[in-house]
């Protein structure tokens, strides 16, 4: 079974023409809004899987923890590897989303119905500058 090495959030994914590799702008693991529902984005992760032998459909589901809402779900392209010390690299963009809450959030990596790995997101009220 795949094993995540690394599950970044940022705000921005730029990647590299030759070669491939990827650079996160802005990484942060919650974010601050005045009020709720709130909207942010885009942003970016980031994966570094490894030990993944054979073929996977990855997806990554953004859900609230406390309510268990599907708030995002993203595919990646299928992998297939016959390497197991194989490691991928991979990005994904995802756009500006809404949060209902404030509360925790997971990001929840699968592949083919299979749980892989999970990276939280807090979510806060903060004053606004204003008030």
């Amino acid at each position: 079974m795949a094993v995540v090495k690394s599950f970044i959030l940022c705000d921005k994914i730029l990647q590299e023409i030759e070669g491939g590799k990827y650079s996160a702008i802005g990484i942060f693991d919650r974010i601050g809004a005045p009020a709720f529902p709130c909207a942010h984005g885009p942003f970016g992760l980031i994966l570094l899987i490894t030990d993944a032998h054979g073929e996977y459909n990855f997806v990554v589901d953004l859900v609230h923890i406390e309510t268990n809402q599907l708030i995002a779900r993203a595919a990646f392209p299928k992998f297939v590897s016959s390497d197991a010390l194989n490691s991928i690299n991979v990005g994904l963009q995802f756009p500006r989303l809404e949060f209902p809450s404030p509360g925790r959030y997971e990001f929840r990596l699968s592949s083919d119905g299979q749980f892989i790995e999970r990276r939280d997101l807090e979510l806060r009220l903060v004053p606004s500058a204003g008030g």
